[in-house]
């Protein structure tokens, strides 16, 4: 007597690599697999009963994260389950894939792996266990072994990739400009940098500043000179 298939449900927000996805989970066998839209899954509305059922949701890093997180604030809609997520994204840098298994993600695949390794990380999800790709796995163990920067530090650091010096960093956040220069010394070291500019391409590559213009008011001193910035009215 065989044993059921194993139910997957593939939550992506691009159409092109669902159905990619659909086609490669099919072809296991052992595997049932469901496409749903992202527009149904996370609207506020009840989990679709297949959503809950399944043993294993494969999805983009945004839409994985929104159904974990889903599940967290509202077990009762959840039936007190918790989604066994695969994250199936481009998305290799540090601070994404530490959201992701801070957030609850079982699994995390970078787009373009084969086959094998997709139905592989799939069933292992299925069972509880994790599955994180050879790239993902050397970004987790590197993290552990690295000194993390402190908010203060996140702060200082944002500031300087936005290009600005000691003394307006010092006023943006209205500490003194040695203390400003004790950060930075801090952040080169912890980042094993040789330079502010080296910082930023470390700090970047690895997702520790923030987007460009997001999340960050403008400095202090442009917020205060609309008119230098604009013109006269």
């Amino acid at each position: 007597m065989t044993s059921a298939p194993c139910r997957v449900i593939v939550v992506h927000d691009d159409p092109v690599i669902a159905a990619g996805l659909c086609a490669v989970l099919g072809d296991a066998g052992d595997l049932a697999v469901e496409h749903r839209p992202r527009a149904g899954c996370d609207d506020g509305g009840p989990p679709h009963e297949a959503l809950r059922a399944a043993q294993a949701i494969v999805a983009d890093h945004a839409g994985g994260l929104a159904l974990l997180r889903d599940a967290a604030a509202d077990p009762q809609r959840w039936r007190g389950r918790v989604p066994n997520v695969l994250v199936y994204t481009p998305l290799d840098r540090e601070v994404e894939v530490r959201d992701a298994i801070r957030a609850g993600v079982r699994g995390y695949l970078l787009q373009g792996a084969p086959a094998a390794e997709i139905i592989a990380g799939a069933r292992l999800v299925a069972q509880g266990a994790r599955h994180l790709s050879d790239a993902v796995g050397a970004c987790v163990a590197d993290s552990l072994v690295r000194d993390a920067l402190t908010h203060r530090e996140s702060e200082v650091m944002t500031l300087v990739a936005q290009g600005l010096a000691n003394k307006a960093i010092a006023h943006e956040l209205r500490i003194a400009t040695s203390t400003v220069k004790a950060h930075v010394r801090v952040i080169l070291e912890k980042l094993d940098a040789t330079s502010r500019t080296h910082a930023v391409a470390v700090a970047a590559r690895r997702g520790l500043v923030q987007d460009e213009g997001a999340r960050w008011p403008a400095p202090a001193a442009a917020r205060a000179r609309p008119a230098a910035l604009h013109g006269n009215a």
